[in-house]
């Protein structure tokens, strides 16, 4: 048995740090459920072991149904990088506490907006 086993994340995290925490998730026995954004992730093409991170995860399709249902069901919301426009129906990411009392909200941000870094 996993210490987290059980335990549902919706991986919607664009980026080197939502990809390294969804893998660990998934390693410790998480059940990790990704929504890649519609234009793609930038971390792709500059880490060679993107694929790698990105393994364990079940890749949903994008259908509203499925998304909602994920979201609904999830422990977990993993956000992260850049916010993507292509939420296939969730709300805006500053909504998700909101909209999804239950869950965790991760929001990995790589600059905090404090820093001054952010852009």
């Amino acid at each position: 048995m996993k210490v987290l086993e059980g335990l549902r994340v919706l991986d919607l995290g664009v980026g080197m740090a939502a990809a390294l925490i969804a893998r660990f998730l998934a390693d410790m026995g998480a059940v990790v459920e990704r929504l890649p954004p519609g234009e793609g992730d930038f971390s792709a093409e500059l880490y060679p072991a993107h694929d790698v991170w990105r393994s364990g995860a079940r890749i949903l399709s994008g259908d509203w149904f499925e998304t909602q249902a994920a979201a609904d069901a999830a422990d977990v919301i993993l956000m992260g990088g850049e916010s993507f426009p292509n939420l296939k129906g969730l709300p805006p990411p500053a909504g998700f506490l909101e909209a999804y009392p239950r869950a965790i909200v991760l929001d990995l941000d790589a600059y905090p907006p404090a820093t001054g870094l952010s852009d």
